[in-house]
C-alpha cells in the first residue's frame, strides 16, 4: 500500500482526495461564513499491477470533508476508506454502493491507524 498526503494505493484501488473548489452547496462560497471547501473523492482501478490507473464509472463524488482538516485526519480517513472498499468488494457488494456510503465521510470518521495494522497481521 501507498499513502500520500491525499492519496491511497494498493495493487488494483486507488483513491484520490481533490480540491475542486467545492461547498457545501455547490461552488465553495468565501462569502458565506457557513460555506467551506471540501474534498472531491475519486476512485480509480487499475487491471495489472503496474498499469495505468483507470476512474471507475461514477466513482467520483464531493464529501463532507473540509479541506482544512488536520492532515492525520485525512491520512486516517484514507486507510479508513481503502480498507471499507476492500472489505465490503470481498464480500460481493456492488462498489458503487460502497463508493456512495463513503462519500459521506467527514471527520467524526478518522480512526486510530493501529485497528488497520493488527487487522493486516491477523
Amino acid at each position: 500500500m501507498i499513502l500520500n498526503k491525499t492519496s491511497i494505493s494498493g495493487d488494483h484501488i486507488k483513491i484520490q482526495l481533490v480540491d475542486l473548489n467545492e461547498g457545501n452547496n455547490g461552488d465553495y462560497n468565501p462569502k458565506d461564513p457557513l460555506d467551506e471547501k471540501l474534498w472531491r473523492v475519486d476512485f480509480y482501478y487499475r487491471t495489472k499491477r503496474k498499469g495505468a490507473w483507470q476512474p471507475f464509472d461514477d466513482g467520483s463524488y464531493c464529501t463532507q470533508l473540509p479541506v482544512s482538516v488536520n492532515p492525520k485526519v485525512v491520512r486516517s480517513i484514507l486507510i479508513h476508506m481503502y480498507c471499507e472498499i476492500t472489505r465490503r468488494y470481498n464480500k460481493g457488494e456492488h462498489l458503487k454502493r460502497v463508493f456512495e456510503s463513503l462519500s459521506w465521510v467527514d471527520p467524526t470518521w478518522a480512526q486510530d491507524d493501529v485497528w488497520y495494522l493488527k487487522r493486516k497481521e491477523n
